[in-house]
């Protein structure tokens, strides 16, 4: 606690508010306690200056609380304000994307995508909030729309999208689909996380050229743990997958820099 204090008080911050925010996380931590913690958040928000340095940790908190408690409605609403301070911004776009991707569970399958009216169940990664972005479109030279991935090649630094199935739903065993780059060639990594957590990833090459598309087609028994080169002994099991993710690894592989939209179109998993 004094080390809050002081903190508070070297950057010229409401040592009453983090005393408040104190109080809240204490409420928290016990049992039952979480509409009592929402309502104190909510008073020491509404009683500091819209301007106050504490508005958006105690904003994240609170959303925070209210995700806790299932309000997600509220908790979006309190994490966005909180999205404006850079202290706090990466934990908030933490439970912005865990609330996504609950939103967005496949719940069904077998499932088709042609990304016609938009992007089905994907998310860009909330590892790369600044990174990439997705929606539909049209490639060029083309009247059919595809997802399209904008993302943007820098030095040792990857991108990634991701999918995720409802847990109670017996996993994908199969995926194909087709891809395309725009500016130059994209190499991608298909991977696949299992109900232990475990990582595995398709051991063969995706290379998505620019001048014509590729059809990928893999069996989820044929994903191997991810290790080093991805070739660690063990194959995943078919139907434990909970998400799949696509990661553009061209920094990795290729000399090519700068902006890149990568098209995936005619996906089906089952």
């Amino acid at each position: 606690m004094l080390s809050w204090v002081l903190a508070a008080t070297l950057m010229g911050q409401d040592v009453r508010a983090w005393q408040g925010l104190h109080e809240g996380l204490l409420m928290e931590a016990a049992d039952g306690e979480l509409n009592e913690a929402v309502a104190w958040y909510e008073g020491w928000i509404a009683g500091l200056p819209a301007d106050d340095p504490s508005q958006a940790e105690l904003h994240y908190w609170l959303g925070r609380a209210e995700y806790a408690q299932g309000d997600y409605e509220a908790s979006r609403k309190a994490l966005l304000i909180a999205m404006n301070d850079p202290t706090v911004r990466l934990q908030a776009q933490v439970l912005l994307g865990q609330m996504d991707a609950q939103e967005l569970q496949v719940r069904r399958l077998p499932v088709a995508y042609d990304f016609t009216t938009g992007t089905g169940h994907f998310l860009h990664s909330w590892l790369y909030p600044d990174k990439g972005r997705i929606r539909s479109e049209l490639p060029p030279q083309s009247d059919n729309p595809a997802l399209a991935w904008r993302t943007l090649v820098l030095d040792r630094e990857d991108d990634a999208i991701e999918i995720w199935f409802d847990p109670a739903l017996e996993g994908p065993r199969h995926i194909e689909f087709r891809a395309h780059a725009k500016e130059f060639r994209a190499l991608l990594v298909l991977a696949a996380d299992d109900d232990k957590g475990r990582r595995y990833i398709y051991p063969e090459p995706i290379v998505a050229p620019v001048d014509d598309w590729v059809l990928v087609t893999a069996d989820l028994s044929s994903f191997v743990l991810q290790d080093t080169g991805g070739l660690a002994e063990g194959h995943m099991t078919p139907g434990t997958v909970v998400s799949l993710s696509l990661w553009d690894r061209t920094a990795f592989g290729a000399t090519s820099r700068g902006e890149n939209v990568i098209y995936l179109d005619d996906m089906e998993l089952r």
